[in-house]
């Protein structure tokens, strides 16, 4: 069976199908494609709403890190999560085996955040588009890892720009705004203490803070769902 063109009926009909639960490798094999490639190249390009409608397998995906310039940083934690279910953490002082004398290491976390998020189709993150994304794809670049593969993103930062005009669209302001719940607040000595002393409490307080933003992300998103009209690749 020949895989239908974007923008003809017939691939309406397929994302759909995997929108609703359809199994990939059993649609790839249907094709005579690969998993992957159904995955991460459907659908392709720029398409409407309706692709996503239910959330065609998302990862909410917040990434908390020593600095915002990968070359002068390492990453401290991860969070990802698919609506609806736990979160998937990743700690560096975990991961990395050397997290006391090594704290600079952080390839192994790298490679689990890659190996997570290409499990799924879409990333969703704020403001991902000039921090998370580029931030994941240099470190993959400075540790000789895999690219990301051809991945879906949204970006509710960039989706809340172009449908409310407000003081404000960072997303601590958006969860006061419209949820009555902000981002949890990390002092700078915690964060320094976490990424140059090795503090497992200080370590402890930045996940709970980078799960409560992936939290808040999630609702964010779900909020947002009538107003994203386009989905574009990383």
């Amino acid at each position: 069976m020949k895989l239908p063109r974007p923008g003809t009926l017939e691939f309406e009909a397929l994302c759909h199908k995997l929108a609703n639960g359809a199994d990939y490798k059993k649609e790839a094999s249907n094709y005579g494609i690969t998993e992957d490639y159904l995955r991460h190249r459907i659908p392709r390009g720029k398409y409407e709403s309706f692709i996503i409608d239910p959330m065609l397998d998302v990862v909410l995906f917040d990434l908390e890190t020593s600095n915002l310039r990968a070359d002068f940083s390492v990453i401290l934690c991860a969070c990802l999560q698919v609506p609806g279910k736990d979160p998937v953490v990743f700690r560096n002082d975990v991961v990395n085996s050397n997290w006391t004398t090594e704290r600079k290491d952080d390839y192994e976390i790298t490679k689990a955040i890659r190996d997570e998020l290409v499990k799924h189709t879409i990333i969703v993150t704020h403001n991902g588009t000039k921090f998370d994304i580029p931030y994941l794809k240099a470190k993959l670049i400075k540790h000789h890892l895999p690219a990301l593969p051809p991945m879906l993103h949204i970006d509710t930062l960039m989706v809340a720009r172009k449908c409310m005009f407000i003081s404000s669209r960072r997303l601590e302001n958006l969860g006061n705004w419209i949820f009555g719940q902000g981002k949890s607040r990390v002092d700078g000595d915690i964060w320094m203490e976490a990424a140059y002393d090795g503090s497992k409490e200080a370590m402890d307080h930045i996940v709970e803070h980078n799960i409560v933003d992936c939290e808040l992300l999630g609702m964010l998103c779900q909020r947002l769902q009538p107003y994203i009209r386009q989905i574009q690749r990383i």
